[in-house]
Parts: structure tokens; sequence; C-alpha cells
């Protein structure tokens, strides 16, 4: 089958901002070559590790974003590493960066010395506020990004003496990555028509604020706060609660359904358990008086939930078209009907540690084009003899020099 970047080549000069865009361009047929220190890249050194043991070629959280990818080694702060860097520009189509300058002082390189060595060249840079602020060099991490661009305002719990809550990772650089890679696609296809390559300048703080749903428009607009609610979404206004406990102790996402035809469904449901109470009388059949009488449907709703398993519940409300779930934990993915149908997890098998580990798979399928994953994480410098030899026709020899000089 066809991938749809297979001519593309891209370097990534990125620790975890940048790698998630890289991934998704791996995917997807490009070849992703990753530029890192010869001491290896920060996101290297961030667990959880492989059966617990720390080293650069171990990190859990490395494998998951650098799927495909080709690793060498390159100081590009010293002269001959920004010289090999400056070589190999003239053959890429996409450089990624995440905020770290290119270089140093000593060393400048912008986007428009890029384009005098190959106009082609599409530079995509991801940094916490922006490439036009003084303030570039803002340090962040992905709490604060959350927390600055505006989405932890709404996340969290109905007592509001609870901070917010932080979702776990790097939700941050998956919503920046995912707008860098459909920027990037944008700027391929524009250079379709003109031949030249143009500065991506993505700001996180700005992609985190541009997720926050109602909580922004409702300030902006009607001078509104929304405030955190346990289980749903953010509102001016409390709401009633939808996630409930099961008789297996779990979790039920509800809702009350609006439609007649499905509340009568329901009804007949709760009749079969004997928990219908009032709601078969005649005025519930008006969907006004069901929101007016939210709460005591809700009541009784917890209490059925409270008598009966998640997948019980989960099943039964799936087929009278109502939009229930149970709430699983992470491990239970690993089983999930749903993802084994679709095929969605991914062995790969690892020759540095003779071992098979299994991956979340592709975020999506094309029938045409598809994302594959066809090789592991790349140890550090893994590729080194192969790109420098390919690429610039670098010997064993001018490897070995290079290595012996710490520049790669």
């Amino acid at each position: 089958m066809t991938k749809i970047f297979e001519n593309i080549t891209i370097l990534e000069l990125s620790d975890s901002a940048g790698e998630y865009t890289g991934k998704l361009f791996a995917g997807m047929g490009a070849h992703v070559i990753k530029v890192e220190p010869p001491k290896g890249s920060k996101s290297r050194k961030v667990g959880p590790f492989y059966q617990n043991i720390p080293n650069l070629n171990s990190s859990l959280k490395f494998f998951q974003n650098n799927i495909n990818k080709d690793s060498i080694t390159l100081d590009i702060t010293k002269q001959t590493g920004f010289d090999i860097f400056l070589q190999l520009l003239q053959s890429i189509d996409i450089v990624i960066e995440d905020g770290q300058k290119i270089g140093q002082e000593n060393l400048p390189i912008s986007f428009k010395d890029i384009q005098n060595i190959n106009k082609s060249t599409i530079l995509l840079s991801l940094s916490p506020l922006g490439k036009t602020l003084e303030s570039e060099n803002f340090s962040t991490n992905d709490f604060i990004n959350l927390a600055y661009g505006g989405p932890l305002w709404s996340c969290g719990y109905d007592d509001h003496t609870i901070p917010p809550m932080k979702p776990y990772q790097d939700a941050s650089y998956h919503i920046s990555g995912h707008y860098a890679f459909m920027g990037a696609m944008l700027a391929l296809m524009e250079r379709t028509k003109t031949n030249t390559g143009q500065h991506i300048d993505l700001s996180i703080h700005e992609a985190c604020h541009n997720t926050t749903e109602a909580a922004m428009p409702a300030y902006y607009y009607n001078n509104r706060k929304v405030g955190r609610l346990t289980g749903r979404h953010a509102a001016p206004a409390k709401t009633i609660p939808v996630v409930f406990k099961t008789k297996d102790e779990k979790w039920c996402f509800i809702r009350i359904p609006a439609n007649t035809n499905t509340w009568n469904k329901l009804i007949e449901w709760l009749k079969e358990n004997e928990m219908e109470k009032d709601l078969g009388e005649p005025e519930y059949q008006e969907l006004s008086f069901r929101q007016e009488n939210a709460q005591h449907i809700t009541d009784i709703l917890e209490e059925f939930c409270a008598t009966n398993d998640a997948n019980y519940l989960f099943h039964k409300a799936q087929e009278i078209d109502m939009v229930w779930a149970p709430v699983i934990a992470p491990y239970e993915s690993l089983t999930n009907e749903h993802l084994e149908e679709r095929k969605y997890f991914t062995k790969i098998y690892h020759p540095e540690l003779n071992e098979t580990i299994q991956y979340p798979g592709r975020p999506y399928l094309f029938s045409k084009t598809p994302f594959e994953i066809t090789t592991p994480a790349p140890s550090l410098g893994k590729d080194n003899s192969r790109i420098y030899g390919n690429l610039l026709g670098l010997t064993k020899e001018n490897l070995t020099l290079l290595k012996q000089a710490h520049v790669v």
C-alpha cells in the first residue's frame, strides 16, 4: 500500500514537545531522523523504564513516542557538528524543533538561513509561548502548559477545595503535536504549488488554549466562570452527576435519554428489575418534565447501577440505544473487545533487548494510506553509520574521529 509521506525526510531536534509530531509522520511513511546529543535526548531519561532498569535505551515513554524513527547523534553546539547539520539540511523536507535554539549564540541560524541552504525546507517550531515573544525561553513542562493554557481549570472534582487535577503524562504535548502535524501537512500542500517551505511557529500555550471547550467562551462572551465537575464537562452552573459505582465496585457513565422512545426502553428495562418506581407515570413522557426532575431520575439510576455489574449495564444500555459505558482501568484496555477487533495493539521485537514488547497502536485507520508500526524506537545513535554514510558520504574512519572529538 501507498505510504503517503514516503518521500518526505524529517530532522527531529526535539524532546517531549516535538516527538509526537515526528511519530505521526513516521507512522505515515516519512523518514524521520532523530538528531540527539551524544549523551542522548532528555526524553530518554524519563520513566517508567523497561523492567525498572533506568538507562538511555529503556524508557517506555521514549519507546512510545519514537517508533519507526532513526537515531543519529550530533553535537550541534560544536562548530564541526553544526557544519554537519548544515550539510544535512540540503536534503531535508521538514525540521522539527521544540523550543531549543538550533545552535548556540555564536552559531546562530534562522529560518532565512535554512532557506538559503534549501528553500523548500519547512521549519516547524514548537515552543511554550511562540517564537515572536521576547519570553521565548520561558521554562515550562506539561503541567505548566495545561495550567497556563487553561485546560487544567476545568479538570477536577465538584469539591473545589481539592486542587485541579492534571491528566497523566504529556497531554499538552499531544495537543500541540496534533496541531503541529496538521500545520506541517498544510505547509507541504502549499509547497507543491510554490516549491518553497515556510516557518510554522507553534505556541503550545495557544494550542492548549484552543482546547478549553466552553471555559474561555463562557468568560469572554458572558463573563461567567465555569466550575470543575466530577466526571463531566465543566460548566458555569453545577450539573447532575453522571458517574456511579456499580455492584462489582467499578464505575459507570450514564445519560438520561432525551429521546422519548429510548426513555420508554429504559423504563421497560427498569421494570424488568422492579426498579422503575414512579418513572413510568405519564408525565415523564414529556422531555421538559424529565429535565425538571432530572435529580430524582438520577437518584433512581444511581441505585440501579449499584445493583448491577458495569459490563451488564454497558451492553444492555447499548442494546436500547443509550449512551452508557463503564470507566475502564488502563489494564482493562489490553483485553477490550473493540480494541482487539481493530487489532489496535501491536507487538514489536526489540533486538537490543531480545524481547517483544506490546505497543499502543495507530491512531487511525486509512484504507489506502495506512498508519504502520514497523520498527521499535531506536537505541541511541543506532543509525549513525547508515545515515551519515548515505546522506553525507562519511566513512567509518570519519565517524571514529568525530566520536573521539565528541561530535557524534
